[in-house]
């Protein structure tokens, strides 16, 4: 595929999206990409890298986009899939919380919670960081 062809396929974006993402260092996503250490298949880059990117994926379903199945691996076919944002939500990793009680995100000075996927379920604000966790804890036991 020709360079004029190759940037004007509708997975051009997507492909050099992640490339930056795994090698540009001063990308804002760089730091929980190519600073983790996730990079990309030996297949999917130099001079055939897009042509396999798009002879293994495919063509992108509508309302999807790029994800990897395991948070912690690189970008290839075996790790790769098309998802939905609510899917790809369900496939992030897990950040320290650093209030210490589960559930509960400093925010304006007071506790939020929230749960569901992606914390798309408000509990409430609170003045205790323990009573934020403790809504948290309840709303998973009937989520």
């Amino acid at each position: 595929m020709s360079i004029t062809h190759r940037t004007k396929h509708p997975l051009y974006s997507t492909y050099k999206s992640m490339k930056v993402r795994c090698f540009d260092t001063n990308h804002p996503s760089y730091k929980n990409y190519g600073n983790r250490g996730i990079t990309i298949c030996d297949r999917w880059l130099g001079k055939d890298g897009f042509d396999n990117f798009v002879s293994d994926m495919g063509k992108r379903p509508e309302g999807k986009t790029l994800d990897r199945k395991d948070n912690n691996g690189d970008y290839s076919p075996l790790n790769c899939k098309w998802s939905t944002n609510e899917e790809q939500l369900s496939n992030r990793r897990n950040l320290p919380n650093k209030t210490g009680y589960p559930g509960a995100v400093l925010k304006q000075g007071k506790f939020e919670a929230r749960a569901g996927t992606g914390g798309k379920i408000y509990l409430g604000r609170f003045v205790q960081p323990y009573e934020a966790s403790l809504a948290y804890l309840v709303a998973k036991v009937f989520i």
